[in-house]
């Protein structure tokens, strides 16, 4: 097996150690990570400050970058950056101190580590075997058929309000979202819009209400946005003239999972968020942190069996093809839609528009473009390492004709 063949500080090390031989002796392009948690309803998570894997199927890196009160999030970007910039092997954990990808960590000294993704890795984090057969067989299913054989392949579905402000004569979250349309539709150019908007609310049209949300999932469509607040059950926005954090929609939660019946029209969905790609919940430790000053889970008491992008990927007979989504804040600059977490899922989209036709392939590169265009300190590198896609890494948009 990989952990006794490979050394490694950890077992996350270890694994990561087996992809840099394969990539250095295979020429790899894609790494699938198939397995999450152990159970739904109780999982240790976290075994050090900085992985988890006596309670995982496949082991997980945690960084170390606080961020308000998240301690250091999930991160699979780890097992796909081998090399740094001096063509060593990236540990990110440059000073061997045993703490991950740390800065500004109180009591660790900060780790130099490079971003820049060689391979192009993805997550099913499938808890039981049905739950991988299912991911599976929806996979083969979905890849069976071309763009031209799915009538509902061409439609997008944007669901946005007002995050945090206007932006361009628009609600940033709705701004984004038809940024992130006009850019798919450059490479599919009969793509149609659906709009779940607040500003639709006074025209009759959708408004990201799950009753509408569910309706046009449900139509069919080829991607989903979501753009707007989240927590790892639910994800939820503000009325375009309402205040944030009273005047919410209602949004969407897996609680209404059981209601998506679209059956094999499944989306690759991109959830603007926080916490909403967090898979290292499971439902008792969720329900036992109800502290909202010092949480872990940012469940406040609720029971989550699985978080919102990883229960759209699991569900059976409808759901999602794929979903990316943060494992820690998605967070952005006031004043500055395209900026920090929306910035990548905008590069997602740019990315499909400019010859991306890979799922993770897409993912990686929106990260490198980011790179490449921004100067990154704490803030960058923290909403880069949360940034998770589930799925499977080498599907290609639409399918095979």
């Amino acid at each position: 097996s990989i952990l006794s063949e490979y050394d490694g500080y950890d077992a996350p090390e270890q694994i990561k150690k087996f992809i840099r031989n394969e990539f250095d002796n295979s020429n790899i392009t894609y790494v699938l990570l198939v397995g999450g948690l152990k159970s739904h309803i109780f999982a240790k998570d976290k075994d050090t400050t900085s992985g988890g894997w006596t309670g995982w199927w496949v082991p997980v890196r945690y960084v170390n970058m606080p961020y308000e009160d998240d301690e250091g999030c999930l991160s699979d970007l780890y097992y796909g950056c081998l090399y740094n910039a001096t063509g060593g092997f990236d540990s990110w954990d440059s000073n061997a101190d045993g703490v991950y990808a740390a800065w500004n960590k109180p009591g660790a000294l900060k780790d130099t580590f490079d971003l820049y993704p060689e391979v192009y890795v993805a997550r099913i984090p499938a808890v039981t075997l049905r739950e991988v057969k299912g991911a599976v067989k929806k996979i083969m299913t979905y890849e069976n058929t071309g763009p031209n054989e799915k009538t509902w392949y061409a439609n997008f579905v944007g669901v946005g309000g007002k995050t945090g402000e206007y932006y361009l004569g628009k609600p940033d979250g709705e701004y984004l979202c038809d940024l992130a349309y006009n850019y798919t539709k450059l490479a599919i150019p009969e793509l149609q819009l659906t709009k779940c908007y607040t500003t639709n609310r006074d025209t009759g049209g959708r408004t990201p209400v799950s009753k509408d949300i569910l309706k046009s999932i449900n139509e069919g469509a080829g991607f989903v946005d979501f753009e707007g607040h989240g927590n790892p059950y639910s994800w939820n926005t503000i009325w375009f003239d309402g205040e944030y954090p009273k005047d919410w929609t209602g949004g969407f939660n897996i609680f209404d999972y059981p209601f998506l019946i679209n059956g094999n029209k499944v989306p690759v969905v991109i959830v603007g968020g926080c916490h909403n790609a967090m898979y290292n919940v499971s439902m008792i430790p969720a329900m036992l942190d109800r502290n909202h000053s010092k949480t872990r889970y940012f469940c406040y008491g609720v029971p989550v069996p699985v978080c919102y992008c990883a229960g759209l990927l699991l569900k059976n007979h409808g759901g999602a093809i794929a979903s990316a989504g943060s494992t820690g804040y998605g967070i952005g600059y006031v004043g500055y839609a395209v900026s920090l977490s929306g910035e990548l899922e905008s590069n997602f989209f740019y990315e499909i528009g400019h010859g991306s036709t890979h799922l993770a392939q897409a993912h990686s590169q929106a990260i490198q473009k980011f790179l490449s265009e921004e100067e990154v300190q704490q803030t960058e590198a923290f909403v880069i390492t949360n940034w998770a896609i589930l799925g499977d890494p080498s599907l290609l948009f639409g399918g095979y004709s």
